[in-house]
């Protein structure tokens, strides 16, 4: 029996030097391209299961299913059902874990970005307004009060001291005898 209880491959009698010792799995090449224009792609050394073309198989099932048995023809192994279960279950839970793994990294990106270069930003906006604004000769310009701030406050304490005599005159006749 092969590896996971499957069928010896073709002319396979197993590892030289073990007896009965299942072979090892070696994944080659794909398998020889359908069309013109994937043969076009794998003589130019491009294949059809690698980079960006991977990332689409692995989202359909189907797809996956037939690379995974076009691999096992390649290396002329075959499945029972059992197995072919099982490589669905691993194609599922791999599927899976990359969804996980890229809802998690594009969770991630705005955080580090915030983390990284928005707060550090912040960080020195601050401290170079804070050192121009307790400059020693602006000071002075700071604490200073402007005119019309000053008559303002001129006028309210006047207002004040108005309002509190005619308010002493209005408890005097409220407390005036009759």
């Amino acid at each position: 029996s092969g590896w996971f209880g499957g069928k010896e491959p073709k002319g396979g009698k197993g590892v030289p030097g073990r007896a009965g010792s299942p072979p090892p799995v070696v994944i080659g090449p794909p398998p020889p391209p359908a069309t013109k224009h994937a043969k076009a792609k794998a003589d130019k050394g491009e294949h059809e299961h690698s980079g960006p073309a991977a990332t689409k198989i692995m989202g359909d099932r189907h797809a996956t299913r037939q690379w995974l048995r076009q691999g096992l023809e390649f290396e002329n192994m075959s499945v029972d059902p059992r197995e072919e279960a099982e490589m669905e279950l691993v194609v599922t839970l791999i599927i899976s874990y990359f969804d996980i793994v890229r809802k998690n990294l594009r969770d991630s990106v705005p955080k580090s970005t915030m983390h990284f270069m928005v707060n550090q930003a912040k960080d020195k906006i601050q401290v170079e307004l804070l050192r121009c604004l307790y400059r020693e000769d602006l000071m002075a310009d700071v604490f200073n009060e402007r005119a019309e701030v000053k008559q303002q406050r001129e006028a309210c304490r006047k207002m004040l001291s108005v309002l509190q005599k005619a308010n002493a005159v209005l408890n005097e006749v409220h407390s005036a005898p009759e």
